[in-house]
């Protein structure tokens, strides 16, 4: 036995004690979570982005982008985690290693796919085409071939107003172009007449009052 009081450790034994009771503590660490770039947030099941446990224990977190935005990469303690539902909102589970920890999460904008449809009697072009970031402000130029006047730019099939848009999904830009039309008719003529008008051209037939007739066709994009 004890002959006089002793130290074990930071625990001093009562030499007259012939018996001791001891509450051991299992050891406890800390779990941080944080986002390195992009927008979103990646908290543990405690609604927090820190949680303790003990070495072994399970630990869920979930991540969750913003709109438009997708889970790049993940990584515990500098190891990366693989990525699953394509980037978006998931829950993971870690197992809480003997010492503090770490978890981050890189989010990066979902980029579309934006291009240019089949078009006639004019011509679309874009500001930017192929992979787009989400909300990008996409700025359309529709030019018409000569006789023919824009109708519509459309995107993805539906007419939008101005000439710009904001990507939030792949798109296709087209546009729509009619002929431009014109007025013709005849004005006050002296000493003769005109007459003749068909779809499309201008048949002009000048009959002067002696009688003698001239005629000429004329196109009405030559007007």
């Amino acid at each position: 036995g004890l002959v006089e009081n002793s130290y074990i450790g930071n625990v001093m034994f009562d030499a007259s004690a012939t018996a001791y009771s001891f509450t051991i503590s299992e050891a406890t660490y800390t779990a941080t979570a944080s986002v390195s770039s992009g927008s979103g947030t990646v908290k543990f099941s405690n609604g927090s982005t820190s949680i303790t446990g003990k070495s072994g224990a399970s630990v869920t977190y979930t991540v969750t982008p913003s709109t438009g935005y997708k889970v790049s990469s993940i990584k515990v303690n500098g190891t990366a985690v693989t990525v699953t539902n394509s980037g978006a909102t998931a829950s993971y589970t870690l197992t809480m290693p003997a010492k503090a920890t770490t978890v981050v999460v890189t989010f990066t904008k979902i980029q579309y796919a934006v291009s240019v449809g089949t078009v006639s009697n004019g011509t679309v072009t874009l500001s930017k085409t192929g992979n787009v970031d989400y909300n990008t402000t996409i700025t359309v130029t529709a030019t018409p071939a000569t006789g023919y006047k824009l109708n519509q730019i459309l995107v993805n099939g539906t007419a939008i107003t101005g000439t710009t848009f904001v990507v939030k999904a792949d798109s296709v830009v087209t546009a729509t172009f009619t002929k431009l039309t014109y007025s013709v008719s005849v004005g006050t003529v002296s000493n003769g007449k005109v007459i003749g008008v068909s779809a499309g051209t201008v048949t002009i037939t000048a009959t002067s009052s002696n009688g003698k007739a001239a005629s000429k066709t004329i196109v009405v994009n030559d007007i």
